[in-house]
């Protein structure tokens, strides 16, 4: 989360992690809850920083995709399609901005925004599913 480091909490941190994950999934049902363009608009004006921070910190060196392959080698390929699908949902972010830019229908706009939010919380599905199966399958294994 940006700003963790002047709330106590380590960069990188377990619960730095958590509360990210926790923002994610507040965005994208706040996205899925609105019919208004101009919020749906702004919670992703808003937040795309953090999104585009948070998807880093995952895929950085030392990052939970790293801890993961270190863990479990063999899901490489489903971090993959994750770690693919950050720069398919920023790059869409990135289009809606441009939309808004250029005059873009309010009702094509709305229906790719939640399109997007659709799209990042069944990701974050994914990645909480790949996280379970890894850390209770994968370490519960080693006992």
């Amino acid at each position: 989360m940006v700003g963790a480091e002047s709330e106590g909490q380590v960069p990188g941190s377990e619960d730095t992690t958590r509360r990210e994950h926790e923002q994610v999934a507040m965005i994208s049902r706040k996205i899925q809850e609105t019919d208004d363009v101009e919020i749906a608009v702004a919670l992703l004006l808003e937040h795309r920083g953090m999104l585009a921070h948070h998807f880093s910190a995952e895929e950085a060196f030392d990052g939970l995709y790293d801890t993961v392959l270190e863990i479990a080698p063999h899901e490489e390929h489903r971090l993959s399609l994750l770690r693919a699908q950050h720069a398919v949902m920023l790059e869409r972010i990135d289009k809606v901005v441009q939309g808004v830019e250029t005059g873009e229908r309010p009702d094509s706009l709305l229906k790719e925004i939640k399109d997007i939010g659709s799209l990042l919380k069944k990701h974050e599905a994914a990645e909480g599913s790949l996280l379970l199966e890894v850390f209770n399958t994968d370490l519960g294994t080693c006992d």
